[in-house]
């Protein structure tokens, strides 16, 4: 296999001067990523990019930056992460996609192998072809030479798209931006609203367990009210994506990214996404509307659902312990009372900065 990934790396190379495929320098390749991260200059390993955008295939040439922080390693990780930024610049670096809609974020890999010690004194090629293993997942594999023979494989390296919104959301300065408590006070107060009138409630919940099934590879059938996401193998990359997801596909409003965290099982889910779904005109209209003759209402398609409160979830009591906490070292460090914490709308109101 390495002879033909090597024969494969000598034939873009020699491409280039026919422009069959696309040359950039360092700064170019990195200039490419820094529409939503910049690296230091020590993980700057990629000298030149060769790449076929249109198929997601690459070769560079390595070299690692000098510091005189190294410290003494087996490995350093640092080598390891610039053996494998070729993965990722092909994807989200390369135009092949468009950034401002989503990012492909990594998910690690399954398995790494070093067959010789890497050095900064050395020169290396490392080549790589991405390709979509399932929907919204990339993967593929890295090999890296130090001149003809293979020295270390990343295998089965694995990206996930993640919406550019949520992606923005996470990265947003502090200044502005709402504190968890504010949110999850959104989206209680969206929780104990009046009833509304939904559209094929089991049709939602039946999307939203398939999106589910999809994302962690389980069958609806599987997801029972008692199941706990962590169990199922739901991690934060996972979490994103499914929210990412939401709004789009389940007709939703924006939801925080913290959902999954304030609700971890199934059942207290269902019940939230019900309360969220928005099929109604109520709020996209100045308020005031006919009342409906209860004689002349159309009940084929709509159903009155129970308002379900938010203090209805069961509770989880760690995180109340934890949370009581977190409020207790926030008073201390502020100087205020908890009964004024309690009262302001954003942190920022009590005196917390950066």
């Amino acid at each position: 296999m390495a002879y033909l990934v090597r024969s494969r790396i000598n034939v873009m190379n020699d491409s280039v001067k026919s422009r069959q495929y696309q040359k950039i320098d360092r700064k170019g390749a990195y200039e490419g990523f820094s529409g939503f991260v910049e690296y230091d200059k020590q993980y700057h390993g990629m000298k030149e990019v060769v790449m076929d955008q249109k198929n997601l295939e690459a070769t560079s040439k390595l070299e690692f930056q000098p510091s005189n922080d190294y410290g003494e390693f087996e490995i350093d990780s640092r080598f390891i992460d610039n053996i494998s930024y070729l993965s990722g610049f092909i994807i989200n670096g390369s135009g092949a996609t468009d950034t401002k809609k989503q990012v492909f974020v990594s998910h690690g890999w399954d398995h790494l192998q070093i067959a010789q010690p890497l050095s900064s004194s050395k020169s290396y090629s490392n080549y790589v072809k991405m390709h979509e293993v399932q929907k919204a997942t990339m993967s593929g594999d890295i090999y890296v030479f130090d001149g003809e023979e293979m020295v270390a494989l990343v295998g089965s390296v694995k990206f996930k798209a993640i919406p550019r919104a949520v992606i923005d959301q996470l990265l947003s300065p502090l200044k502005g931006v709402a504190s968890s408590s504010s949110r999850m006070a959104a989206i209680e107060d969206k929780l104990v609203k009046g009833s509304k009138l939904l559209k094929s409630k089991n049709a939602i919940i039946d999307d939203f367990l398939a999106l589910i099934g999809e994302e962690l590879g389980v069958e609806p059938s599987e997801l029972q009210d008692d199941t706990t996401f962590a169990d199922l193998g739901l991690d934060s990359l996972m979490s994103l994506s499914i929210t990412g997801r939401l709004p789009e596909e389940l007709d939703l409003e924006a939801i925080p990214s913290s959902l999954f965290t304030d609700f971890p099982t199934i059942g207290p889910m269902k019940a939230v996404i019900m309360q969220l779904t928005d099929t109604s005109t109520d709020e996209t209209t100045t308020g005031t509307t006919e009342e409906e003759d209860p004689a002349t209402a159309d009940t084929d398609d709509t159903e009155m659902v129970e308002e379900i409160p938010l203090e209805s979830a069961p509770s989880n009591s760690s995180f109340s312990e934890a949370m009581d906490g977190l409020l207790a070292i926030v008073c201390d460090e502020v100087g205020i009372d908890l009964a004024e914490l309690l009262e302001v709308q954003h942190f920022a109101e009590a005196g917390v900065d950066s």
